[in-house]
């Protein structure tokens, strides 16, 4: 007779990512002078719906942060790398703007109605 050994599965924790994932209420980011819906953002990468039909994996584009924020939306510039491209997406990561940017990106997740990823 033969055996198949099945190995289980170890428990994993829900959410294995470095960075918390944040979802902001009509927030916006330009992507090389097109306008694209963000569907969540982190420190390091954000996700957006549609994105430029020229962009593909790998390709280096330049984007403009819009937060929206109590009296106006705070433009940031950064330069990012198109990660992945699908139907329901696209993934840039992106530089940091300013060195001290994890408390300036804080600040700017406060000031706008968020939700946790």
């Amino acid at each position: 007779m033969i055996f198949k050994y099945v190995r289980e599965q170890k428990p994993r924790e829900a959410n294995r990512r470095r960075y918390k994932r944040h979802t902001i209420h009509h927030m916006q980011a330009e992507l090389d002078k097109s306008l694209s819906a963000v569907l969540d953002i982190s420190e390091v990468a954000l996700r957006v719906s549609g994105g430029p039909p020229t962009t593909k994996p790998g390709s280096s584009v330049f984007i403009r942060l819009l937060f929206p924020t109590r009296w106006r939306h705070a433009k940031i510039p950064v330069y990012g790398k198109v990660l992945r491209k699908g139907q329901d997406g696209m993934i840039v990561t992106y530089s940091r703007p300013v060195d001290d940017w994890r408390s300036t990106f804080r600040k700017l997740i406060r000031a706008g109605t968020t939700s946790s990823a």
